[in-house]
């Protein structure tokens, strides 16, 4: 039998007043989202066996931490209807990624108003999932359709890195797709899984386009 790593905190549950439930369930989620460290299930599992107060201060829970800074805000992609996708070589010069297809990712994606996005660099070594996951809001509230992330590069490309290293916008269906510059003319599209774990480092500040929030 797997071993349910939440174990301890399963347990713990037991005989926890309904009225604080709700409390250790977001704390827990955020343990399952791997948004938190390990030393987390320590802490909450302590907490539960003491039994949990009535209020638990904000800074006490864990935070978000993000890798970004923002560069450029106030961007605007028009509204689109969603039938465009990124399978384009008239603006995809430098090419196109067959994973586009492979992950069925490029279909029609409905239509959107239009949306203001904002420029971010990396300012932190970090995978996909810390790059996306620091914002402190849902991943679905960071999706940018494949028309959308088309009418940005369009219409912003000199807001794209402009000295070859990747432009990051993060897709529905947790995939990643990212642009960048193979010469002064030619761009090229890749796409990967959300759950690549592959570290990109600061030091090329890697950008990331992302919907404008209030946070």
């Amino acid at each position: 039998m797997a071993q349910d790593p939440l174990g301890p905190v399963t347990r713990a549950l037991v005989g926890v007043p309904k009225n604080r439930l709700r409390l250790v369930a977001d704390v827990a989620n955020r343990l399952a989202d791997k948004k938190v460290g390990g030393d987390w299930h320590k802490k909450l599992s302590a907490c539960i066996q003491e039994g949990l107060p009535a209020q638990m201060s904000k800074a006490s829970l864990p935070q978000p931490h993000s890798l970004l800074r923002r560069l450029t805000p106030d961007l605007i992609i028009p509204a689109v209807d969603g039938i465009e996708d990124l399978d384009d070589p008239k603006v995809f010069t430098g090419g196109v990624d067959p994973d586009l297809k492979r992950y069925n990712c490029n279909g029609k994606s409905g239509a959107k108003l239009a949306t203001t996005v904002d420029v971010y660099e990396l300012i932190e070594d970090g995978d996909f999932q810390r790059i996306f996951g620091g914002q402190g809001v849902d991943l679905d509230q960071l999706c940018l359709t494949p028309h959308q992330i088309k009418l940005f590069v369009i219409n912003h490309r000199e807001h794209l890195h402009p000295q070859g290293y990747a432009t990051f916008f993060l897709l529905p269906s947790s995939l990643v797709a990212y642009v960048f510059w193979l010469d002064a003319r030619l761009l090229e599209v890749h796409v990967h899984r959300l759950a690549h774990a592959f570290v990109w480092y600061a030091g090329p500040r890697h950008r990331v386009v992302l919907p404008q929030l209030t946070l």
